[in-house]
Parts: C-alpha cells; structure tokens; sequence
C-alpha cells in the first residue's frame, strides 16, 4: 500500500505541474482520470501482495529454527538426559564436543553444562559455559584429574540472545607428545589452542548419564538446538564447515566409540571371519612363512572411515598394513614394540584389512586389535525430539536416545505428522513390569497411538502395554498368545489416553529371558 501512495504523490506533482502551463479544466479532467486509474493500481497491486505472502507461506513454512525452549530451575529438575551408554563415553580418543543453543547471557550468573557426564565426584566429563564468559571442559577420571582446559577469550557479548554454535576439539595426550584443545564460537576459533601436559593416555569412560544444557539436577534456561559428539578431533576448517554446513557426510554414517565386532580368537589363524577386537597375552604370531594373512571382519554399517588400532610387536622386519587386495597400503610399522592407529577408508562391502611383513624370517605377534568406525557417535537435534516430555532421537543411527525433562520444556514450533517412541527392555529371567524410557510422560496430552512394533529377542512372550494407572489403557495383549520372536504387530484395545498418564509400562505374562524393541507411532490432534 505505501508503494501504491507514493505513487499517487508522484502522479499528483506531474498533474499540478501542468495545471500551471495548460489551464484548470482540462488539467482537472487529467487528474480525475490518473486518480481513477491508481485506484485499478492499488486494488492490483494489493492482490499481488497477496499472493506473494501465500507463495512465502508455501515456501517456507517455519521462518524460524526448531528449538527446545527451556525454563531454569536450579533444582529439582534436570537437563536433556541420555542414558549411560559406551557410545557416550570418549575413552582414550581425541575428541569434540558441540552443542548450538542460545542463552540471554555469555557471561551467565550459574554455569551453563553443555555437555555434562556424571557418576560421581570423582568420575565426569563437564563442558560449560563459565559465569565469566569462557568455554570450560574437565575430565575426572578416579578422583585424578585427567585434564581441566578453559578458552583463552571469553565469548563476544553480541551473542547473548544469539544462536551459538560451541564446541571443543581435544587432541589427547600421550607419554610421549602433549595434547591440545581447541575451542569453537560458531565459524570461529575462541583464542588460542590450549595445551595438555603430555602423559600416559587415560580411558575418559565412567556410567553415569549424559545430560545436555543443565545437569541431573539443574535446568538451564535457554533455547536448544543440537548437540554433537564426535570420536575424534575436528580441524579448524572442519569446525567452519560444520557452522556454515551442518555435520559432513562422511561423519554422518554411524560411528562407534566401541568396537565394531567383539571376540577374536587369535590362536585359530587368520581365515575365518571374527572380530578385529582382542586382547590375548601370547597372541598370535605371523611367521617367516607367513609373509602375508588377512583378516576380514563384518560390520553392521557403512562408514567412510574406520579407525584400526593395532599393538604388538615385530622381531628381524618391518610390517604393512594394506587393503584387502593387498592393493594399497595405508601405514608400515617398525621393528619392535608398537601401538599404531591407522585411518582408513572403505570402497567396498566387504571389510578386512592385510598384514604384509616386508622381511622374510621375521615374525611379528599381535596384543591386540581395535576397529572402530569414526565420525559421529551421539547427534541430537530439536527437530527430531518427540514432544515437550518425550524423546530426542539420536540421528547418529547408535539409537542412544535422549529424554526432554518432566517439565519446563516446550518444542518451537510443535511438531506435526506422526512421532514416535523408542525403547528397548532387557530382563533376566523375571516378569517385572518396565517403563518405556522413563516413569514420566513421554506421550503428548491428546496422543492417539497408531501402531505399536515389538521386536522380540530371546523367546517369544505375552505381556500387557499400557499406561502406568491403568495397565491396559492403551492395548491388552493377553489376548494375543501368539507373539513369536521376531517383529510382532500389537493389538490395540485402546488408541487414546484418560489424559492423567501417559507413561507406558509393560509387564511380562510370564518370567523371561531376553530383549524386546518397541517402536510406538502416534499422531497427536489439534491443540
């Protein structure tokens, strides 16, 4: 509309200008028909506006981000919470940590946990937000400290109320050379790499929880994003893509903090198919008449890059690690004592890798193996949480799935379309009833259950799924005496809940032995 007056103001200062040269009626019956023909240009000019807001409507449906927007609480509540998992600890890796989120202030009056793994006082992992404006990260590891770095800089002022992107990229120590780590604003480095005193390499592992933006006890106000854990140390010019990009693709496919596959017996040679794990005190030794063996191992994924970790030692030769066709070769270790890691990447489906010793009459005996698979193992984004009290999927494919709190949480925007719950349950020779996830609400008030899947491992078993008031509020399967193991579609006697409770328990119809995997689909209607 003010495209439209302008316009008018501009045809009325043409007309006036020439009533002063060509007389008053004729002038008049000009401006009466340019006044009549800016009226067609507005109304038209209105429509098109019009348009242009349904197209960007169509276009762009969420102008802003998916976030989890949080209230503080300095006790009685907790952050964003993933269960202990191997997955979640970073052992003797090089590693990073990041975490996008927006706080009102950098310089906060409580410290802001971004990343905090807990057991106890003497065994933890905490990177946070200082109150004086700087990025922290400790590591405690049996009351000793491991290592306590904080960032040179403190965080720029202009990101208060701003969406940061901050991580720390750790390059660990060994008795042998120091270690370093280097903190991230956004796109940025945060002053200067700090160094860690070199010394033996300490397994930063412990089995407390993850908690993201507050503790197991402490919510921090803030507006969530994603959080990211990595096995190993990005570079500089990684961390940059990562802000501008999103997390690259190669680190995208799953990666494992434990080992692929677990379990070699070394003493069977080196022709069946196993694990690339193991420890063995004598090992198995590759002699002169054996310059070359391979080693092939399965894997449950793609990745673009395993990590293989090799420890032993060589007499009277040198040795080569090569692909399985013997036609590359990714790394040559020394005569004597070693402990190498090796980066390679997979073209093919099949993994394995080739031992060549160079010299004949040489022999070399192996401790051990390690294979992991390297990149993301632990990725967490608003977009994929549930509901305002229910999951966080965790988009690295290891299935570790995060848990909003009980309250103080709210989903911007909500989430449409059909969501989901994820759990797996273990017993022992028992029927006691579990929750799935956690005892608190991680359905939606208003959650309408379209499916329930049950992934039965062990034996097949009966059992009731419902709410924890009223056990068979949603689906009763005490009917159902044909479950078999395997994948089993539930019966439903009830798709909605009374709106009071909205956990989920099941209870075995009998003692049982075994895993089940429950995917849940629900729709949640108009709110």
């Amino acid at each position: 509309m003010g495209i439209a007056t302008n316009v008018l103001g501009i045809l009325k200062l043409a007309t006036g200008a020439a009533r002063i040269g060509r007389g008053g009626s004729t002038v008049d019956a000009d401006l009466t028909t340019l006044e009549s023909g800016q009226s067609t240009l507005n109304d038209s000019l209105t429509a098109e506006a019009g348009k242009v807001a349904t197209l960007q409507r169509q276009v762009v449906p969420l102008a802003r981000a998916v976030r989890v927007a949080m209230t503080g609480a300095s006790s009685g509540s907790r952050g964003i919470m993933a269960l202990d998992n191997a997955q979640l600890d970073n052992g003797t890796n090089d590693h990073s940590l990041f975490s996008k989120f927006n706080i009102a202030d950098v310089s906060p009056d409580a410290a802001v946990r971004l990343d905090y793994k807990y057991q106890d006082a003497s065994n933890y992992t905490d990177f946070y937000v200082t109150t004086g404006g700087n990025l922290r990260y400790t590591a405690v590891v049996g009351g000793v400290t491991v290592f306590d770095v904080t960032s040179t800089a403190v965080i720029p002022a202009v990101y208060a109320d701003g969406a940061i992107l901050s991580g720390v990229s750790l390059t660990r120590e060994t008795a042998s050379a120091a270690g370093s780590a280097a903190f991230y604003i956004d796109a940025s480095q945060l002053g200067d790499a700090v160094s860690i005193t070199a010394a033996a390499t300490v397994d930063i592992s412990n089995t407390g929880n993850a908690y993201f933006m507050g503790t197991d006890s402490v919510r921090s106000e803030c507006s969530w994003f994603e959080t990211l854990r990595y096995n190993r140390a990005l570079s500089s010019t990684e961390a940059l893509s990562l802000a501008i990009n999103g997390p690259d693709l190669a680190d995208a496919v799953r990666a494992s903090q434990v080992d692929i596959v677990g379990g070699l017996d070394f003493t069977s040679g080196w022709t069946d198919l196993g694990t690339v794990s193991a420890t063995n005190t004598t090992g198995f030794t590759v002699g002169s008449g054996n310059s070359g063996k391979r080693k092939q191992y399965p894997i449950r994924s793609s990745p673009y890059i395993t990590r293989l970790r090799i420890k032993g030692t060589l007499v009277g030769t040198s040795m080569q690690i090569l692909n399985w066709s013997a036609t590359e070769i990714y790394g040559t270790v020394g005569e004597g004592s070693f402990d190498r890691y090796i980066d390679f990447y997979h073209t093919q489906d099949t993994r394995g890798f080739y031992v060549r010793l160079v010299n004949s009459g040489g022999s070399v005996e192996f401790d051990f193996f390690e294979a992991r698979n390297i990149g993301i193992t632990a990725h967490y984004n608003a977009a994929d949480a549930q509901s305002d009290t229910g999951q966080v999927l965790d988009s690295s494919g290891n299935g570790n799935h995060a848990l909003l709190p009980a309250r103080g949480a709210n989903i911007i925007p909500q989430p449409e379309g059909l969501r989901q719950v994820k759990a797996t349950l273990t017993w022992s020779g028992d029927s006691s009833a579990k929750y799935l996830v956690s005892n608190q609400d991680i359905l939606p008030e208003g959650a309408e259950i379209e499916r329930v899947t049950a992934v039965i491992e062990g034996k097949p078993i009966d059992g009731t799924l419902g709410d924890s008031a009223d056990n068979d509020r949603y689906c009763t399967l005490e009917q159902n005496t044909g479950l078999i193991e395997g994948s089993n579609r539930l019966a439903l006697s009830e798709r909605t809940t009374d709106g009071t409770n909205r956990e989920l328990l099941w209870t075995p119809s009998a003692a049982f032995t075994g895993t089940i995997k429950f995917t849940i689909h629900y729709f949640v209607g108009e709110q």
